[in-house]
């Protein structure tokens, strides 16, 4: 694996010039680090110049340790390049907040001007100058915090204070009264928490007025709720998801899939519930279709048809999360949309992280075909490194010890618990990409390996190569976006419901193993 000093090199959040960010990992402690690279390769006043910001980047922020500027952890060379290692976040920079159409709030004070100002007035109380106060500087992670970045160290104080006002004209929509004068950011702080509260004579005054008129102060605004849509042709059906989830989401509902379309073209959806079997366009077709309109909303099929051929679509074309059958049981259906729910926001503050370019590389594991092993290694020219195991013992062997980004498995449909290995594999690998090739025809097989091993792809046998080749450089590429999105760990596990002695002594196996894989308690399930 490549590597910047002692950080493994897991992926490209972006870059500019000679100058780029990768995401890391620091194989000490196990931790995600960004890492900045300059190159030294190149024209010798550039390389010079970006080595210079680099210089002054690590110098002006390396001794600040403060919750809303982000950590710098060790600065670097060789003769190749000079690294920066800081503070991995995951989120976006405040810039995009603003285009998405984020403004802040006087009342209550949004807390994001709190935490800019309070980062900008304690480095300004150690001497240090950030130099470029802007938008694109502040980022947000998932949790809505911010942290400032890109301190420079030139400049005065007064220029960091003129461009703050700027700042916050433009997330306020346009600079608030009595800020003009300030000269700090304590004092612009400052004035604005005595804008956002009654201090004055005349604001007590008031507040007592309010009291004795009976007038009721307003209701804070209340919390955004995320937004769920419902796609049935049976309006029994809609009424009875609606009443379920009202108050609980944001409940949309459509009775066909071009009504659901154009919802999805009007506003955001974090999760997407449709039935299957609708007249003019499938639920299928329509979950496929909704992947370019809303590429990170979590997709759930809902059905009381056993359709194989359905259920296989599902997974290769739609990559749906959940198959949920009809009655559907009550509890589990909360249970489901709730974590569908937690999946789509980690997906969308993970992209929010910025576009990766991510190579198909990786190891490929093939169990139980050595045929198919060949036919990989053939159809990447060469280009994965393509294991082979006979049993699943000798499957877990390799887990325990290799970085797996793909396993590819035949299944024996004479086996007892064919699935039980996969269950296993994703219960201690998430983030390991399982693609099945297995007969046709068996829908409740499908359905667990959908639901319970979360698997990327379904193939029937005997596999087409150029679909194979597909699922295998479908599940690397995910496998690596995982890997590089931290804030997505764990959403791919498999479901933990109770555990089969086959699946327990397959655990307790690859515990025993040791490696790699870090197996706590989880064969008690």
């Amino acid at each position: 694996m490549a590597r910047i000093g002692k950080y493994v090199v897991m992926g490209e959040l972006g870059g500019q010039g000679l100058s780029t960010v990768h995401s890391t990992l620091d194989p000490v402690i196990g931790r995600q680090v960004a890492v900045k690279r300059v190159s030294k390769q190149g024209d010798a006043a550039d390389v010079q110049a970006y080595l210079e910001r680099l210089r002054l980047q690590a110098a002006a922020a390396g001794n600040l340790h403060h919750t809303n500027i982000v950590g710098m952890y060790e600065y670097g060379e060789d003769d190749a390049a000079a690294w920066l290692a800081m503070e991995m976040v995951q989120g976006k920079s405040l810039r995009q907040h603003l285009a998405d159409g984020y403004r802040a709030v006087l009342e209550p004070l949004s807390q994001l001007v709190v935490q800019i100002l309070e980062a900008l007035e304690y480095a300004h109380g150690r001497g240090v100058v950030h130099g470029n106060v802007c938008a694109e500087n502040v980022l947000v992670d998932a949790s809505g915090e911010a942290k400032l970045i890109g301190f420079t160290g030139h400049g005065e104080e007064a220029s960091d204070v003129v461009a703050a006002k700027a700042l916050l004209a433009e997330m306020f929509g346009a600079l608030p009264p009595g800020l003009e004068e300030q000269q700090t950011a304590r004092g612009m702080l400052g004035r604005l928490r005595g804008a956002s509260a009654p201090v004055g004579l005349a604001d007590k005054a008031r507040a007592l007025r309010r009291a004795a008129t009976g007038i009721a102060e307003p209701a804070p605004p209340p919390q955004k709720k995320p937004a769920v849509l419902f796609v049935d042709d049976e309006e029994r059906v809609l009424h009875a998801l609606s009443g379920l989830f009202e108050g609980q989401y944001q409940v949309e509902s459509a009775s066909n899939a071009e009504a659901a379309l154009e919802r999805l073209k009007a506003r955001r959806f974090l999760v997407i519930v449709s039935d299957q079997r609708m007249p003019g366009m499938t639920g299928v077709e329509l979950l496929r279709e909704s992947r370019r309109l809303a590429p990170h909303s979590v997709r759930l099929l809902l059905t009381g048809y056993s359709d194989f051929d359905a259920i296989v679509a599902s997974v290769n074309e739609s990559e749906i999360f959940r198959f949920i059958s009809k009655p559907w049981q009550q509890d589990e259906l909360q249970a489901t949309l709730a974590e569908a729910v937690d999946v789509a926001i980690a997906a969308e503050a993970a992209a929010a992280g910025g576009a990766l370019r991510v190579p198909v590389a990786g190891n490929v594991l093939v169990v139980g075909d050595a045929a198919m092993a060949r036919s990989i290694r053939e159809l990447s020219a060469g280009g994965l490194h393509v294991l082979e195991a006979a049993s699943d013992d000798a499957a877990l062997e390799i887990v325990s010890h290799e970085d797996i980004g793909a396993v590819v498995c035949e299944l024996d449909p004479r086996a007892r618990e064919p699935e039980a290995l996969l269950r296993v594999l994703k219960d201690a690998a998430p983030n390991t990409q399982l693609v099945v090739v297995a007969e046709a025809g068996d829908a409740e097989l499908a359905i667990r390996l959908i639901n319970e091993a979360r698997i990327h792809r379904y193939l029937p046998k005997p596999a087409n190569l150029l679909l194979l080749q597909q699922a295998v450089a479908s599940a690397l590429v995910r496998y690596s976006r995982l890997q590089n999105r931290p804030g997505l760990a764990g959403v791919e596990g498999a479901i933990r419901n109770a555990w089969t002695a086959r699946a327990r002594a397959l655990l307790e196996r690859l515990k025993a193993l040791g490696g790699r894989l870090r197996i706590t308690g989880n064969a008690a399930r």
